[in-house]
């Protein structure tokens, strides 16, 4: 196997890749139609004619969910076996059916969007209040982003008993962490570590040189220490980096560190979430079937029927909607470690200036070297052109006043365009009301953000997942009600307004802001 794929992969760079032509576009399309979105359709068509119980329905998605899993698993012994000496043909030699397993994932997930979207529907129709609308699907039991809060709180809490470094317990989680810190009896704080948790709580976003020693060495003290609350957070940190270490900020940039390489980043969220108070999925069952019961009492029987199996597929969008997400991520950081121990070894031999700058050459560049098929003397150009390109790029998102309301009703931007002063119009993603102190966040890495505070956001991504735990609200300027902002939002059970214009600029940390999820409101309080 190994052998046909370099023979594959010398011709295909040896010939070069053929011009793009009008002709070979038709064909991608046609490949694209006939592979992806005729199969995903013909699912779909075939689940919606041929409609299975909710219990057959979860039963399906969890075969695609295990053949996730195995493949991922693939990808993870090749790791281990190989070591240091992993190589990126390696990777690239395990076998991973991405769009069969895409295909046959997607049509139950859509199913399931659809199921919720139907509900509510219907719920309208039959003039329910929707508060109990939204107590449904707050809070929701039993997926990754729950899970990954629920690990990460108890490493902070095993953390708290351990005296972390003072760098770690700035804001919110020092007062407590002070306390079992002295109940342990660890030493008195001295000046400058005084001095380094204020620079932390007044808003510093960067690690220092210092500060990022000091963490290493204790995490790598008590992870190499005896006791029973050493051993308690070794047992924590362990089972959430095996999970969930692959995870970061801009996870999808292959290049972008993750949780397993920045552990202060981590850490200093896990002793937020230590003095939160976790919600465990019984009690959010208890709820759901108490707003359930509320919504079915005055139904006929074929109504609740209705209801109560409609709630049950939707239930497992949001129990799903993360795995495949998830496991790619997991493959993309095997990959990532395949091109960092590229890197080191290239920088061993002098061609590259930082493991990092690997990462800035092409594919078949780091094949051909691991293969001996180029020296790598033109590398540290090929870097420098790179990186000049990087910088000189268009940004992600372009917002003006051409595209700001283009998707929004006449209705909605005529309410917009007369809102009042300190009033912010956006869409209504999350039910509730909250209000709280702003902290305007443009990267989840290093916010000071303390329990009861409001996030503020240009977007986010699963890399801000674990500060949802401590808002008490959402703001979010790009992004739509499925959006990622949303969906985490409606699964911690807090307010969430999204695509609020203007709201990177006339909302700053240190304002007091309400957040009205139900109106699609963001209103400025105080300065």
């Amino acid at each position: 196997m190994e052998a046909e794929v370099i023979q594959i992969i010398r011709e295909t760079y040896d010939t070069q890749f053929p011009r793009f032509s009008d002709t070979s576009a038709k064909r991608a399309r046609k490949t694209l139609l006939n592979t992806v979105c005729f199969p995903i359709i013909r699912g779909m068509l075939s689940l919606a004619c041929f409609p299975k119980s909710p219990a057959i329905f979860r039963e399906e998605m969890m075969k695609t969910v295990h053949a996730f899993e195995e493949t991922v698993g693939r990808f993870i012994d090749v790791m281990n076996s190989r070591g240091d000496s992993l190589r990126l043909l390696d990777v690239l030699c395990v076998p991973f059916p991405v769009l069969p397993l895409y295909v046959e994932h997607k049509p139950y997930l859509n199913l399931a969007i659809s199921a919720q979207k139907k509900l509510v529907a219907f719920l309208r129709k039959n003039h329910v209040d929707e508060t109990l609308v939204t107590h449904l699907f707050a809070e929701t039991r039993g997926n990754l982003a729950r899970e990954m809060q629920k690990r990460l709180r108890r490493v902070g809490k095993t953390a708290l008993k351990l005296a972390p470094p003072p760098c770690l317990c700035a804001s919110g989680a020092m007062e407590k962490s002070t306390e079992e810190c002295d109940a342990n009896g660890a030493k008195d704080l001295t000046t400058e570590e005084y001095t380094e948790i204020g620079d932390c709580a007044s808003g510093a976003t960067t690690w220092t040189e210092a500060q990022s020693q000091a963490v290493d060495a204790w995490l790598n003290s008590v992870l190499n220490s005896r006791g029973e609350d050493a051993d308690a957070f070794r047992e924590a940190w362990g089972v959430f980096m095996a999970d969930f270490g692959c995870r970061g900020s801009s996870e999808i940039d292959i290049a972008a560190p993750r949780w397993e390489e920045t552990p202060a980043e981590i850490l200093r969220l896990a002793l937020r979430l230590a003095g939160t108070q976790e919600i465990t999925d019984e009690e959010v069952e208890k709820r759901q079937n108490a707003a359930l019961a509320q919504i079915c009492a005055n139904m006929s029987q074929r109504k609740k029927r209705k209801v109560e199996t409609l709630f049950q597929k939707a239930q497992l969008f949001w129990e799903f909607r993360e795995h495949h997400k998830h496991y790619y991520i997991q493959i993309l950081t095997v990959f990532r470690k395949a091109f960092q121990l590229a890197g080191k070894r290239m920088k061993a031999a002098g061609i590259i200036d930082s493991v990092s700058d690997v990462f800035f050459l092409e594919l078949e560049d780091v094949l051909w070297w691991e293969e001996g098929r180029t020296d790598g003397a033109d590398f540290r150009g090929t870097i420098a052109d790179n990186k000049k390109k990087e910088s000189d790029k268009f940004p992600r998102v372009v917002v003006g006043p051409e595209c700001e309301f283009c998707w929004l009703s006449r209705k909605t931007r005529q309410m917009m365009e007369t809102m009042p002063a300190g009033m912010l119009r956006g869409v209504a993603a999350s039910g509730g009301v909250a209000e709280g102190r702003a902290v305007v966040a443009e990267d989840p890495a290093g916010v000071e953000l303390r329990e009861g505070e409001v996030l503020v956001a240009k977007a986010t991504d699963p890399g801000w997942t674990p500060l949802f735990g401590l808002a008490s609200a959402v703001a979010v300027e790009i992004g739509g009600p499925l959006s990622h902002g949303s969906v985490v939002a409606k699964e911690n059970g807090i307010p969430c307004v999204v695509s609020v214009t203007g709201l990177m600029e006339k909302v700053r940390t240190g304002m007091r802001v309400r957040v009205d999820g139900d109106r699609g409101v963001v209103e400025i309080l105080s300065e």
